[in-house]
């Protein structure tokens, strides 16, 4: 039997995760990318930013049937900059692919993203969930995203790793981490994408069992086999003192990034969402 392919556009598709679910879906379907930075060599790229949302006729034109919005600006450290050049492009972004008749509307938020998470990052990606959910999309939470070459937060860590010796380990109270592999993020995108036979619309993605900063930086240590020495420290701290630095340049970790590490709640706390249980721990 032969499977119909379907033209997905995918924005933030040269990013870590962007990239994995383009290369993954690539196989059986045709993949637009649309990117900050298109490469004029790539027919497959399109312009997506701020200034430049992708217009109604692109949607039409290319039979679009499936738009997966991964993209996400974190140079502004200020929500109200923030919320100009992530949720304002992709409330015009959703907009025009509904007018076009783009069949499915996918969001891929965050794990992280929750009441009880007060950070810049948590709160740009409710805003983004609020309104794909007024588009009837479906929002994908995954945690910490991790694999065989690191990326975002998780690669950020592994070169923190790598390059110094003695390294602040943050510390809380209760500190609780979810991990999720990204081939086993994408195998559930793809399920959620052609084969979604659940009623609800709003999923969590993760390995059940929870870890925490100690455990990932232990097991990063090991891999990289490396020496390191962690000195652990309150988070409070640590943000306080990095968020002074980042007045004057830039740091190896964003401030907001630590209040999100710390910020994890527990699974049965995130109500309204189908949990999807993935094997792999990292």
């Amino acid at each position: 039997m032969k499977v119909k392919k379907h033209n997905i556009a995918i924005t933030g598709a040269n990013g870590y995760l962007g990239s994995c679910i383009s290369n993954f879906l690539a196989n059986k379907n045709y993949i637009f990318k649309l990117t900050r930075y298109p490469k004029k060599e790539n027919k497959n790229e399109f312009l997506f930013n701020l200034k430049n949302s992708v217009p109604i006729n692109f949607f039409k034109q290319n039979k679009i049937s499936v738009l997966i919005h991964c993209a996400h600006d974190f140079k502004e450290t200020l929500y109200k900059k923030s919320y100009e050049v992530n949720v304002l492009p992709s409330l015009q972004l959703f907009k025009n692919a509904s007018t076009a008749g783009v069949k499915k509307i996918v969001f891929i938020s965050s794990m992280a993203s929750h009441y009880k998470n007060n950070s810049v990052y948590s709160r740009i990606k409710r805003d983004i969930e609020r309104i794909t959910i007024k588009c009837d999309g479906i929002i994908i939470k995954p945690s910490l995203i991790v694999g065989a070459k690191p990326g975002g937060i998780f690669k950020t860590i592994n070169n923190i790793i790598k390059k110094f010796y003695i390294i602040p380990l943050v510390s809380s109270n209760n500190q609780t981490l979810y991990t999720v592999n990204d081939l086993e993020l994408c195998k559930v995108i793809k399920r959620m994408i052609f084969y979604n036979k659940y009623k609800n619309n709003k999923f969590i993605v993760t390995n059940k069992h929870p870890t925490n900063l100690k455990e990932i930086f232990l097991f990063l240590k090991r891999k990289n086999k490396s020496k390191n020495i962690f000195i652990p420290i309150n988070w409070r701290i640590l943000w306080i003192i990095i968020k002074f630095f980042e007045l004057f340049f830039h740091f190896p970790i964003r401030s907001d990034s630590i209040r999100t590490l710390v910020s994890t709640i527990r699974l049965n706390n995130y109500t309204n969402y189908k949990i999807l249980l993935t094997s792999k721990r990292f």
